[in-house]
């Protein structure tokens, strides 16, 4: 089903226009910087350790910004460490340099989904279609809804793509069943864990989805 007429289409940290003009108002400025925003996502919101950002592309009110873990095994900084999540970022309120920047979607080249679509309406249990390559094959999907932190979900479950050494993505397809949610709002999120012990998620792709009410 496509989204909701007037549906707010970004996932992190604001959850309405309301909540962004609001925050445009204060004087915090943790979320007018793509780089720091998308920083924070990764940590806050997926679950990766020692995130940083990358490269920065796109102009005006709607950028993409590359992030990473920066440490591995053992906490140890890594030699040459890169972006494997570029996060989509737009200013859904007030623009310009003090405008403050919503994260709309992430994406990584080794998990993609093609269903649910972004911006689809989803109801339990949901189907999910796509290709990935992952450590064994396995990819973590947890559904969110607006407003929830990194160790909060609806549901939660796992679909199986390829663990090839080759990088080659192989075709998912699964259902992940939750619970009755109380937002209108929120998003699927695929991740792979970091082989590094205790360094959370390595690489995540995000769609934003709204649910049957």
């Amino acid at each position: 089903m496509p989204e909701p007429d007037g549906a707010f289409r970004g996932i992190w940290p604001f959850a309405s226009r309301a909540e962004v003009d609001a925050y445009a108002a204060g004087t915090d400025s943790a979320y007018r910087d793509p780089p720091s925003t998308a920083r924070q996502f990764a940590s806050q919101y997926l679950g990766m350790k020692g995130a940083a950002s990358f490269s920065m592309t796109g102009t005006g009110a709607a950028r993409e910004v590359g992030v990473g873990p920066r440490s591995g095994e053992g906490g140890q900084a890594q030699a040459d460490p890169r972006a494997t999540t570029m996060v989509a970022l737009e200013q859904l309120g007030p623009q310009g340099p003090s405008g403050p920047w919503s994260v709309v979607g992430a994406r990584s080249t080794k998990i993609e989904l093609e269903a649910p679509a972004a911006r689809s309406t989803i109801s339990s249990p949901v189907t999910l279609v796509g290709k990935a390559n992952a450590f064994e094959g396995t990819v973590a999907v947890r559904v969110k809804e607006d407003a929830m932190a990194e160790n909060q979900t609806l549901g939660q479950g796992f679909v199986t793509g390829s663990g090839d050494s080759s990088g080659e993505l192989g075709p998912f397809r699964g259902e992940v069943s939750f619970r009755r949610p109380t937002k209108a709002g929120g998003a699927i999120v695929l991740s792979e864990d970091s082989p590094a012990e205790n360094q959370g998620v390595l690489r995540a792709t995000v769609v934003r989805v709204f649910f049957t009410r």
